[in-house]
């Protein structure tokens, strides 16, 4: 239901119904809408000011959000490995998380946060070895952004400076200082001067902050444990991490490799410390919901795939063209491709679930 809200939303904005510091639903709930920052619903908005006024606008931004994401987690493979070729795998452990397609076709905030937060890793990992306080300051823009998408879930991405001093051993106390000072303060700026110089961004942010913030700690229960994100976690990575167990078992069985090098175990490290800092702080308030960490998993498709990387690119490389497996392997993924994209458009026009109430709801 929220994604169909946003959408909502979005589409009212998009004619003139509210505006992008006042989101709409309507005249009898939330003729004011502060449960959320509102970037996503007014990107989303301009969407259907492009395309139009239809059940596939919010879809196709989805679904847009979803690739932007992809091309961003092959980018900082890029940057790690400095191989786009092998960027498939981490792009097959993120997309094998449940909550990842879950969220794409529910329309959720988070699926544009992902953009922000995962551009603000990368320009995070270009400031570890580039022009520092340019990339800084662009990672701290992109958080920025995120934090007017849905708000606090995604400064975890500030650890980062300091893990990679903590576990790889490059830089110094000093310079993780410096780095995080600057990157905090490209952060907050953008925002303090939105809060300063517009009256109803002000009154939209101190709206979601005493009722979504303040609120889900004092008063907002929807789990019995404090532990429930870190199960859903746990839940959510099954299927990735039993992939990777299955590439190392092969590739000990083909190649007889089975050293890891240092230097991947430390850069997965940094990732994945990344990824439970994003987890952890939820646990301080008893509203918790899955979709709310969704944007570390990008981080820990990455960080779980370069740990696996010295492992599988041998065995990736022995498997040729011309041998059967191989074969049998790009016939049947060809053959799933087709018919995932046959059932796809078999539902054009179809209603599934709640057939009567959308019928009663067209004749009324």
């Amino acid at each position: 239901m929220d994604g169909l809200f946003y959408a909502d939303i979005s589409r009212n904005m998009s004619v003139g119904l509210g505006s992008f510091w006042t989101p709409y639903l309507s005249e009898t709930q939330f003729p004011e809408f502060y449960e959320h920052p509102p970037l996503a619903l007014g990107l989303q908005s301009l969407w259907f000011q492009l395309l139009g006024d239809s059940i596939y606008v919010e879809r196709f931004y989805s679904l847009t959000t979803y690739v932007t994401t992809g091309v961003l987690i092959s980018l900082i493979w890029k940057h790690l490995t400095g191989l786009a070729k092998y960027a498939w795998l981490p792009l097959l452990l993120w997309i094998t998380v449940t909550d990842v397609s879950w969220a794409v076709a529910n329309n959720m905030l988070e699926n544009t946060m992902s953009i922000f937060v995962t551009l603000g890793v990368l320009f995070l990992l270009y400031a570890q070895d580039r022009s520092r306080l340019k990339w800084l300051i662009f990672a701290g823009i992109s958080l920025s952004l995120g934090l007017l998408t849905k708000g606090f879930f995604c400064l975890y991405i500030w650890g980062l400076p300091f893990f990679y001093w903590l576990i790889v051993k490059k830089g110094n106390p000093g310079k993780v200082f410096l780095d995080t000072a600057i990157l905090v303060a490209a952060t907050i700026v953008p925002i303090a001067l939105l809060y300063i110089l517009w009256p109803d961004a002000r009154l939209n942010m101190n709206t979601y902050f005493n009722k979504q913030v303040v609120g889900s700690i004092e008063n907002v229960q929807t789990v019995n444990t404090r532990f429930a994100i870190l199960f859903k976690f746990l839940e959510n990575i099954i299927v990735p991490v039993l992939l990777v167990v299955v590439f190392y078992l092969l590739a000990r069985a083909k190649t007889g490799l089975k050293n890891i090098p240092k230097h991947n175990i430390r850069m997965s490290g940094v990732l994945l410390a990344v990824v439970l800092s994003g987890i952890l702080p939820i646990m301080i308030s008893m509203k918790q919901r899955g979709v709310y960490i969704l944007t570390v998993y990008p981080i820990f498709a990455v960080g779980l795939a370069f740990l696996i990387y010295p492992v599988v690119r041998p065995l990736v490389e022995k498997w040729s063209g011309k041998m059967k497996s191989f074969r049998v392997f790009s016939a049947v993924s060809l053959s799933l491709a087709v018919i995932a994209i046959t059932v796809s458009l078999l539902q054009l026009g179809r209603v599934g679930r709640d057939y009567e109430l959308v019928v009663d709801s067209k004749i009324i």
